[in-house]
């Protein structure tokens, strides 16, 4: 099977629907290792920040695969390279951590989890259409959206309510959502690039592709994940870094940002926005 590099518009509307609806880009810079400590697993790639647009020297992190369905998955009982890989990175909680990086544009994506809150940094269009670096964090228990531009001089940050559910919070893109469930089995070949790669399929996933070097028997290293979503349309996604512990800051809202909160009149279709004072330090997850 060889995937072609050229990818639809269809398909990058298709990515950004699995990766909330919310980007944030730019040079899309993330890591969430804090004072960049080393990763647990998965690739490293580059070790940049993301953590509210400024490089954070706090190294706290929570625990690997807290939450429900909190195993102890043993690697030498699994065949597929794909699951040993994820079992590795012990992301079989709700505390999540993913970097990556689209073929389409070129741009680093970070996503994190924990059970309450998600944060989701990546490319974005202002109001203006220029490429911004947007970072979307959405509470549970709060029930709201905050986004906010990283390096924006005018700090603003906009706040909307929303209904979120808990599945909303405790799984990121590309990891599987229960790794109990999760089943891949091998497929034909995939080339990416000019180099032939070691392919496995998610059977619970639609057209879900894992890519790992032909001589890595032991899914050490997974390299490319690859989506196909009909009609001739992929997505070759970089895996850069999946761990199961991550900086809280990533989570925290920054502070000193001009809050305005965001409403939408389902009448007009149209949007609002109300000035109602500055973010204080926020200690989350305390």
């Amino acid at each position: 099977m060889k995937l072609s590099k050229r990818i639809a518009i269809a398909a990058l509307t298709a990515l950004l629907a699995i990766s909330m609806l919310t980007a944030c880009g730019g040079n899309g810079n993330g890591n969430g290792n804090g004072s960049g400590s080393s990763s647990t697993g998965g690739n490293t790639g580059s070790n940049s920040e993301a953590n509210n647009g400024s490089n954070s020297e706090t190294n706290t992190e929570t625990k690997p695969g807290t939450g429900k369905d909190d195993t102890t998955t043993d690697v030498n009982k699994l065949t597929s390279r794909a699951a040993k890989y994820f079992a590795r990175q012990g992301v079989n909680g709700k505390t999540r951590y993913i970097r990556y990086c689209s073929e389409i544009d070129g741009i680093e994506r970070v996503e994190a989890c924990d059970g309450q809150r998600r944060y989701f940094c990546g490319p974005a269009r202002d109001s203006e259409n220029r490429l911004v670096t947007e970072v979307s964090i959405i509470d549970a228990n709060q029930q709201l959206r905050y986004s906010y531009c990283v390096g924006d001089n005018n700090k603003e940050l906009d706040v909307a309510s929303e209904k979120i559910y808990e599945n909303d919070v405790d799984h990121v893109s590309f990891i599987p959502y229960r790794l109990s469930l999760f089943s891949a089995a091998e497929v034909e070949p995939v080339t990416i690039n000019g180099v032939e790669y070691y392919c496995e399929k998610d059977e619970t996933a639609y057209l879900t592709y894992y890519c790992f070097d032909k001589a890595d028997v032991e899914g050490l290293n997974l390299k490319y994940i690859v989506k196909e979503y009909g009609s001739g349309a992929s997505e070759i996604i970089e895996i850069r870094e999946v761990k199961a512990v991550l900086n809280p800051e990533l989570l925290r809202i920054p502070e000193g940002y001009e809050r305005y909160d965001v409403y939408y009149n389902e009448m007009t279709n149209e949007y609002s926005r109300t000035y109602v004072g500055t973010t204080g330090k926020d200690s989350y997850p305390n």
